[in-house]
């Protein structure tokens, strides 16, 4: 059986939140940027829908890294 690996991100080494560390958490950053990359080109932006679309993907984003992430996110001064 194959054992997947549960968390996709590790946190940041300086600053607040995280950083992909595994190629699904990478996948998740292409795809997030893809799904951007085409509301940006086929939604107006004069239209709400733009700016609902866009909110909602990126809070999605930050579960997922949040929830998929090894450790806790906190500030970080680098390793001391």
């Amino acid at each position: 059986m194959i054992k997947k690996n549960q968390f996709w991100f590790k946190a940041k080494t300086y600053g607040y939140g995280s950083q992909p560390s595994t190629w699904e958490g990478w996948l998740i950053i292409i795809f997030y940027l893809l799904l951007l990359a085409i509301i940006v080109k086929y939604v107006n932006y004069n239209n709400y829908l733009f700016y609902i679309l866009i909110t909602i993907w990126t809070i999605s984003l930050v579960f997922i890294s949040k929830d998929k992430c090894i450790d806790e996110w906190k500030w970080r001064w680098g390793e001391k």
